[in-house]
This record gives structure tokens, C-alpha cells and sequence, in this order.
């Protein structure tokens, strides 16, 4: 039997929570790199940028819909960049309509097979909004 002890590198510090907010708006495209994102157009014209995870099979499903999305903005440390860095991070959504809704750590979560394919449609958001 193998025990693993955590390095000091290997400990994740916590997260660092600023506000909870509320934004309403249309998912306007989606990024993918080390992370993945997802930006939605608020109703106020603002550019809102979200961290996305188990969130996204919700969004890819529901990409045309107005959404009301529940979010809190932190500071996360990311070991790749050495530092914290402030995130928006999805606590809940729902459609305006009020028909559909997701919420953090209470909604089913994809499985790896799934979260590909919602990843690739919500990546041909980008393209559909571009004229590509």
C-alpha cells in the first residue's frame, strides 16, 4: 500500500469569495484553453466572463435562452500563473422563463463523454455568433 503525503505545492489555497452576484443576459461565445469559459452578453450590455464546469451541459442546452446566472466573484490561486486571479464562478442558472435550472453541488454532473460534446457545442457558439 502506497501513502501519498501532500507537498506543501500540492495544497490548494482556499478560494478568496469578493461578492455574490447576478447578472441576466445571452451566452455570447465560449473559450477554450487551460480553463474553460464561457461569456455572456448582459442586459445592460456588459461583457460577464465565467469560469465553466459541471455547469456545462446547462449552458450548451439552454445556449439561446435568456439566462439568469448566479455567480460569485472570487480570487483563486492558479499554479500555473503563481498567484491568485480574480474568477467568476457559477453558483446557479436559470432560464428567464424560470422552465430549466442548475445549481452547484444539488444538479447532476456530466461525465467525461458528455462534457465533451457540451464543450464542442458551446465552442460552435463562438463560430455561429462570428460569421465563421
Amino acid at each position: 500500500m502506497t501513502i501519498h503525503i501532500a507537498a506543501a505545492d500540492d495544497i490548494q489555497p482556499p478560494d478568496k469569495k469578493i461578492a455574490s452576484k447576478k447578472v441576466t443576459g445571452r451566452l455570447l461565445d465560449a473559450q477554450q484553453g487551460d480553463y474553460f469559459h464561457a461569456s455572456v452578453r448582459t442586459e445592460r450590455g456588459n461583457k460577464e466572463s465565467f469560469f465553466v464546469d459541471d455547469d456545462i451541459c446547462f449552458l450548451a442546452l439552454n445556449k439561446k435562452e435568456v439566462l439568469v446566472i448566479e455567480y460569485d466573484e472570487i480570487t483563486r490561486y492558479f499554479p500555473e500563473g503563481r498567484g491568485y486571479y480574480p474568477a467568476n464562478i457559477i453558483q446557479s442558472i436559470s432560464t428567464r422563463a424560470g422552465q430549466n435550472r442548475w445549481v452547484r453541488n444539488q444538479s447532476a454532473s456530466p461525465n467525461l463523454t458528455q462534457w465533451r460534446e457540451c464543450a464542442s457545442d458551446l465552442l460552435t457558439l463562438s463560430d455561429d455568433r462570428h460569421g465563421q
